[in-house]
């Protein structure tokens, strides 16, 4: 059965997707030193992108310190990786690893991305009192 979305409501859903887009991006690029990132993508490029996002949400976890090969991220960043389920990274993940940009119109930034679905959810909120 097709499921009618509203303009306003299909573009919140875009802009969750390229928040979460850009969250990993910046997690990746900004976790992993320059120096090491061809090697760091050659690497988990073998392992698997669902092993790397496992690996994404330990990081995300307060007691990422405890935990071989992780690093550190922001704790805005790790408060909206904590919310999602491996597998929904992959896709994101893949794209990383085999190092295609941002699709266009989607900020290296993950807080305008996430500026963004806010403005969406009050416009939509406005909307559907």
């Amino acid at each position: 059965m097709f499921e009618s979305r509203s303009p306003i409501e299909a573009a919140y859903h875009q802009a969750v997707s390229n928040r979460l887009f850009s969250i990993v991006y910046f997690a990746l690029n900004d976790g992993i030193s320059p120096s090491d990132l061809k090697e760091f993508r050659e690497d988990w490029t073998e392992r698997g992108s669902l092993r790397l996002a496992e690996l994404l949400l330990r990081c995300a976890r307060s007691d990422w310190a405890s935990y071989p090969e992780t690093f550190c991220f922001r704790p805005w960043i790790a408060e909206h990786l904590k919310r999602c389920e491996a597998r929904s990274l992959c896709y994101f993940i893949d794209a990383w690893l085999n190092d295609e940009p941002l699709p266009l119109g989607v900020s290296e930034d993950p807080l305008v991305e996430d500026r963004k679905v806010k403005e969406l959810t009050s416009l939509f909120s406005a909307l559907n009192p």
